[in-house]
């Protein structure tokens, strides 16, 4: 018999203040990084994906980051440090040109 399956386990990067598109007040959000794993005998094997959500902490809206808020929390995946709008747009210029 063979168990197969996948297991996501969920990380907080941190909290990021950012106006809710729900609710419309201004509050902290959670950035959170989700992963996915295949497991065989519950032994997690093969990576699956990976999910970057910003979930907002007064009415619970969960959303995909996207475009540049994707490309701060995978920058802060790998440093551990928010980088600020302004580096990251300069590393991009610098990566085209």
């Amino acid at each position: 018999m063979l168990i197969f399956g996948t297991r996501w386990t969920a990380v907080m990067l941190g909290q990021l203040l950012y106006v809710c598109s729900h609710c419309q007040k201004e509050t902290m959000h959670s950035a959170i990084v989700r992963k996915g794993m295949f497991t065989l005998f519950f032994i997690p094997l093969i990576p699956i994906g990976r999910q970057y959500l910003i979930t907002c902490n007064l009415c619970g809206l969960r959303l995909r980051a996207v475009g540049n808020l994707l490309a701060q929390l995978q920058q802060w995946e790998k440093t551990g440090q928010l980088p600020s709008v302004e580096s990251l747009a300069a590393r991009q210029l610098q990566s085209r040109g």
